[in-house]
């Protein structure tokens, strides 16, 4: 498999908040292998607000990664 494409928050962006330990979630493993990741918009909520999923890579592999969240950037 050459990436994983997974949800980046468990919820959408919201207006204002502090942050919490929650919202790391699904970015946490891909920082804790080494895994390169980016978080790409994936358009809005009913409300208007971001949506976002994250692809992650294999290790060394940042070039693919981020030439793949190009062609899947809206």
């Amino acid at each position: 498999m050459d990436f994983l494409l997974t949800p980046a928050c468990l919820e959408p962006a919201p207006e204002s908040r502090a942050i919490t330990a929650e919202d790391f979630i699904f970015t946490l493993p891909a920082s804790l292998t080494g895994s390169p990741a980016v978080a790409i918009p994936a358009g809005t909520d009913a409300r208007g607000l971001a949506l976002v999923v994250q692809l992650i890579g294999r290790p060394w592999e940042d070039h693919r990664v981020l030439a793949a969240a190009k062609l899947l950037e809206p």
